[in-house]
């Protein structure tokens, strides 16, 4: 592309996130294909170690069902209710808007010393998230986590209703659970 139709292209913001899109190969551009839905068996990528013996290989929220499914292939072996941002409705648009992510990502890192019981790294936002972002001049986001309840909370019962500033929040035993059963690297794949 000659410099003079990259400075046209680059003041056309929808022509710039375009050429953008297409000059990145990575992991994250798999988001955008279809979401499968419970019964397929399609992951955003690889977990970066495979799982043991009884652990998940994948993650399924279900947003709409208000439910969280820790996955062997096609069949579930766990499932726990599920708490999300204060306005759920829709896919993470911005920082701030209350919004839970939808897509595919992965729970890349574990944090024990979360200011919640526990707390496990969704990685939000990919490269189409900031660049759909970016094109509205607004920032992602970002921080995405399963977690517990507020260590701070007494007794630790889970709060009702749709709380969070987006993440996924689950009882204290569940998050001990969901911990116990995922690596580093497991795909998690948020539905409506």
């Amino acid at each position: 592309m000659s410099r003079l139709s990259l400075t046209k292209t680059a003041t056309h913001p929808f022509l710039l996130a375009l050429l953008l899109a297409c000059s990145h190969t990575s992991l994250d551009a798999m988001s955008m294909l279809p979401l499968p839905t419970l019964g397929h068996s399609t992951t955003a990528a690889a977990p970066l170690s495979p799982p043991a013996s009884g652990m998940a290989d994948r993650v399924v929220v279900k947003k709409g069902e208000r439910r969280l499914y820790l996955m062997q292939g096609d069949r579930p072996i766990r499932s726990y209710p599920i708490a999300l941002g204060f306005k759920p409705t829709g896919h993470k648009r911005q920082r701030g808007d209350g919004r839970t992510p939808e897509g595919r990502y992965q729970l890349d890192w574990k944090n024990p010393q979360s200011s919640f019981h526990k707390s496990l790294h969704v990685s939000y936002p990919n490269q189409r998230d900031r660049m759909r972002a970016a094109f509205r001049g607004v920032a992602a986001g970002g921080m995405i986590m399963i977690h517990g309840q507020p260590n701070r909370r007494r007794p630790p019962d889970p709060i009702e209703g749709d709380w969070t500033q987006g993440c996924i929040a689950v009882s204290n035993e569940a998050i001990d659970d969901i911990w116990r059963l995922t690596a580093s690297g497991t795909p998690i794949e948020i539905l409506p």
